[in-house]
């Protein structure tokens, strides 16, 4: 009798180990969702929810595209790192900015971020508020990402952020940009 009940409780913790394995999956159909307190799927929710209680940009179910460890990361622009911008834009845009973009980008605080790869400056997104009609929205004067890195997230943690910057500012009521229609891969 003894043997039987140790059956049960090893075929117990096989059942355990089993889900706790099958909820580290990196296979997007079998990770577990995320339901709020509406009963709603947030898994694929834009704004603070994409960043964990860390301000860290949390990738969902996606599988990771590279081996090894990445820091993928936002931060501020300063006069430190303002050529690093102009690169990005360089690289990324058809669009030369005259430095009184730049300066202003500079003082947008949480409105301006890079995105930095392993310590490597690999996107950016620039956006202002502005009232038009009695109405709060937000610009996005640029966004872009490497080549190299684009289907890699970035794009997104970018995104992110600025619909995270709308739902703290609950004043806003929409966000727009201007796309050139050259630009056929961003």
């Amino acid at each position: 009798m003894a043997s039987t009940s140790a059956l049960e409780v090893k075929q117990e913790l096989k059942d355990e180990i089993a889900e706790i394995l099958k909820g580290l999956s990196l296979n997007p159909s079998s990770a577990p969702k995320h339901i709020d307190e509406n009963g709603d799927d947030d898994s694929v929710a834009y704004g603070s929810s994409r960043f964990d209680e860390m301000g860290n940009f949390k990738f969902g179910n996606k599988a990771p595209k590279y081996i090894g460890k990445c820091f993928i990361c936002l931060g501020e622009v300063t006069q430190h790192n303002i050529a690093q911008l102009k690169e990005i834009n360089k690289q990324v845009l058809p669009v030369v900015y005259n430095e009184r973009f730049y300066n202003e980008v500079m003082n947008a605080g949480e409105f301006a971020k890079l995105a930095y790869f392993n310590d490597s400056v690999v996107g950016a997104v620039c956006c202002r508020p502005e009232v038009k009609e009695n109405r709060k929205r937000l610009y996005i004067m640029m966004i872009g990402t490497l080549a190299p890195y684009r289907r890699s997230s970035i794009g997104t943690m970018l995104i992110s952020h600025v619909l995270a910057l709308c739902e703290k500012d609950t004043n806003i009521e929409s966000v727009y940009l201007h796309v050139q229609v050259c630009l056929f891969q961003s």
